[in-house]
């Protein structure tokens, strides 16, 4: 990362620093108790790793990842908010590992060129699962395919992903 981009990333005033310094509150009232991490960062390893909230992990897969058609720049996001075992499972099967749910976006953005998905309402979240609702279609009607996105997640990331069409 250039010296600029890493200021900006890491500078006072930053999402990640905030981040980092709320985990570090909650994780010292928590008594780091682990498992109740509500989602920001935390490093225990020697390389710098990033915790998800469930909210941002939902938004962050329906939008970086679903409807990115950069392919280098989704499956960089893949990497980011999917652990490497991640599932997906949706109508036509079940996709295990970053690399079948990177083709089985690339299927699904072929299958239906100038779709896009849109959020229906707020992600509802309980115990490290969450839920949220999307339209999919082309620019005059987001909502021509709706469904719903069910995720487990684990370490601040997705261990699984299960959709539901309307």
């Amino acid at each position: 990362m250039a010296d600029a981009r890493k200021s900006d990333f890491f500078g006072a005033g930053s999402m990640a620093a905030r981040h980092w310094r709320a985990a570090l509150i909650f994780n010292a009232r928590a008594g780091d108790a682990g498992e109740l991490s509500p989602g920001p960062a935390r490093a225990y390893s020697k390389e710098f790793t990033m915790e998800f909230s469930v909210n941002e992990l939902m938004k962050r897969n329906l939008l970086a990842v679903f409807s990115e058609r950069d392919s280098v720049a989704r499956m960089k996001e893949l990497e980011t908010i999917w652990l490497p075992e991640g599932i997906f499972v949706d109508p036509d099967g079940r996709h295990v590992g970053l690399d079948a749910i990177h083709r089985r976006v690339n299927e699904l953005q072929a299958r239906f060129p100038g779709f896009d998905f849109v959020e229906r309402g707020p992600v509802d979240v309980m115990h490290g699962i969450g839920r949220l609702a999307w339209g999919y279609g082309p620019d005059d009607n987001r909502t021509a395919v709706t469904g719903i996105d069910i995720a487990v997640t684990r370490d601040g990331k997705i261990l699984e992903l299960y959709v539901f069409i309307d």
